[in-house]
């Protein structure tokens, strides 16, 4: 009797050692050094740096930019450059393809326009990608969608999934412009951004060419001007407000 119970309990131990077996495969697990070789190529997003360990998905694609011709007054065609990636350092140039997603652009051959045969240059590991962006009645009324994708070729393959897609978003709406961030120019010069102080600032200013390397000094002066007018605007009994109602306010100078 014990005999048989030994037996049943040696043949179920070697059962579940073999189901263990077939269902445990070897995965290979990735070095450092895998990052400095191979052969692939993805949109690179600062934010995510190296190694991609961010994952998304096609509806919540959050690697898109935003821009606006409002920032350029006067311009028919502005230039948004995105950047490529290789996962290692290609000893020659690499022709590679991108292709345009029907379903995810509403732009068209006539809103923008792509180079005809993209190179990701030898020895690099980031290279523009530069694409152009053209000025119509479209644009003037609504905002263009366009999603790029890259296509796999024959002397590259693809990176992560979720980093070959790209989406571009551009219209002529104000849009918060990228130089307005930090202590110059939101807690000593203009404050939080918001469109109506925005296009007060550019008209009090004929629209100054602010940068993020505009100096301090320049940034206070310029908000000061813009200060004095509101000061001016509310004694005449014209107060400038904000979307809410508020009163606008800008910080340089103190009380």
């Amino acid at each position: 009797m014990m005999d048989t119970m030994m037996k049943n309990i040696l043949t179920r131990i070697c059962a579940a050692a073999v189901i263990l077996a077939v269902g445990c495969t070897k995965e290979e697990i990735k070095t450092f050094d895998d990052l400095n070789t191979g052969n692939a190529i993805y949109f690179y997003n600062p934010s995510y740096g190296f190694g991609n360990t961010y994952f998304g998905s096609r509806t919540s694609l959050q690697d898109s930019v935003e821009t606006s011709f409002f920032l350029y007054p006067g311009q028919n065609e502005i230039e948004v450059l995105l950047y490529v990636s290789h996962t290692g350092f290609p000893e020659k140039d690499t022709h590679y393809k991108v292709a345009v997603v029907p379903e995810g652009t509403t732009a068209t051959s006539a809103d923008f326009s792509l180079p005809a045969d993209p190179v990701f240059p030898a020895g690099e590991r980031i290279a523009p990608l530069p694409v152009t962006l053209k000025f119509s009645d479209r644009v003037q009324h609504d905002t263009l969608r366009i999603e790029l994708a890259l296509v796999e070729g024959g002397d590259y393959t693809l990176g992560p999934l979720h980093q070959t897609h790209k989406i571009i978003n551009f219209h002529n709406d104000v849009l918060k412009p990228s130089w307005w961030t930090g202590l110059a120019y939101v807690a000593n010069g203009f404050g939080p951004f918001t469109r109506e102080k925005y296009l007060v600032v550019m008209q009090v200013t004929n629209n100054y060419p602010f940068s993020a390397d505009t100096p301090t000094s320049v940034i206070r002066e310029q908000a000061l001007k813009v200060r004095a007018y509101l000061r001016e605007q509310k004694l005449a009994g014209h107060p400038i407000l904000e979307a809410d109602g508020k009163e606008m306010v800008i910080p340089a100078g103190g009380n």
